[in-house]
C-alpha cells in the first residue's frame, strides 16, 4: 500500500491519516503475530471439509445402510452405550441426502468410538486415524481439548481483528476494489493483490472468522453463562430442559422434570 493510499483518506472517513498509518501498523503486527496459527487452522478446516470422504477412503469395509429393519437402530444405540466409554456422549447421525449410512459416535472429552450401523443394527467400529488426526488438529490443535479450543478461538478473534484493522487502515478500499496494478514494483503488485482477495472474500473471511472464535470460545461463553444464570451447572446452559438434546447419564440423572 502505497504512502498516498495510508493518507490520503476520502471525506467522510473516520479516521484522521495519523490513525490510519497506527492501524495499519498493528494490523501488520497483529497479521505476522498470529500467522502461523491462523494458516493452520484455516488449511486444516478447509481440508476437514472433506473427512467424512476421507473416513471413507480410510475404512473402504464399512456398512452403509439407507433403511434398516424393525427395531435395528434401538439395538445400534444399547451396543453403543454398552461397547462405548463410561458416561459418553451418543451422538447418531441418520442417513441423509448429503451423506449415506448411519453412524453413531460416543464422544467423552478423553476417549471416543466412531461406529457404522448395519441394515440389522450391528456396529462396526471406524478406525479413520487420518481424518481424526486432522479434525483434532483444526479443533484444538492436538493440546488438551479445552485449552486448545481456546487457542483457536483466540486465533479466530484474532483474525476477525486483523480483518476489521485491515478495512480501517485502507481508506480506498472501495475506490481501489476495482483496480490492480500490473507491471510495476513487485511489492506494489503484492499488495494490490493481497487488498483485493481481502476485500472481494471479506464476507466470508469474517464469517469464518466470527463463527470460529465462538466455536472456539464456548468452553468460556458456557463458563460465564452458566455462572451468572444456573449456579454454575453447564449443563443447564448446553441443553436447557425446555428441548430435547443429547444428555449425557450424568446431566440427565440430575436434570430436572421436563413439563409438557
Amino acid at each position: 500500500m502505497t504512502k498516498a493510499a495510508k493518507t490520503d483518506a476520502p471525506r467522510g472517513w473516520p479516521l484522521a491519516p495519523g490513525t490510519v498509518r497506527a492501524v495499519l501498523n498493528g494490523h501488520g503486527i497483529l497479521g505476522l503475530a498470529f500467522a502461523a496459527l491462523i494458516y493452520l487452522v484455516c488449511l486444516t478446516g478447509t481440508l476437514a471439509v472433506f473427512a467424512g470422504d476421507i473416513a471413507r477412503w480410510e475404512a473402504p469395509g464399512a456398512p452403509v445402510a439407507n433403511q434398516f429393519a424393525p427395531g435395528a437402530l434401538d439395538r445400534a444405540v444399547k451396543a453403543a452405550q454398552t461397547g462405548g466409554p463410561a458416561q459418553a456422549t451418543l451422538y447418531l447421525t441418520l442417513p441423509s441426502p448429503a451423506q449415506d449410512g448411519a453412524r453413531i459416535l460416543a464422544y467423552t472429552p478423553t476417549e471416543h468410538h466412531d461406529w457404522a450401523i448395519a441394515r440389522d443394527g450391528t456396529l462396526t467400529e471406524q478406525h479413520t486415524p487420518f481424518s481424526e488426526f486432522l479434525i483434532d488438529l483444526h479443533i484444538a490443535l492436538h493440546l488438551p481439548r479445552t485449552w486448545g479450543a481456546m487457542l483457536v478461538g483466540l486465533t479466530g478473534v484474532a483474525l476477525l481483528s486483523v480483518l476489521i484493522s485491515g478495512i480501517l487502515a485502507h481508506p480506498r478500499v472501495f475506490k481501489d476494489a476495482f483496480s490492480l496494478r500490473r507491471g510495476g514494483a513487485r511489492r506494489l503488485q503484492e499488495a494490490d493483490l493481497h487488498n483485493r482477495l481481502g476485500t472481494w472474500a471479506l464476507p466470508f473471511h469474517v464469517t469464518i472468522a466470527l463463527t470460529g472464535a465462538i466455536l472456539g470460545l464456548t468452553t468460556l461463553i458456557v463458563g460465564v453463562l452458566a455462572m451468572l444464570l444456573y449456579g454454575g451447572n453447564t449443563a443447564r446452559v448446553r441443553c436447557p430442559p425446555s428441548r430435547p438434546c443429547c444428555w449425557t447419564p450424568a446431566a440427565a440423572a440430575t436434570a430436572p422434570p421436563r413439563s409438557n
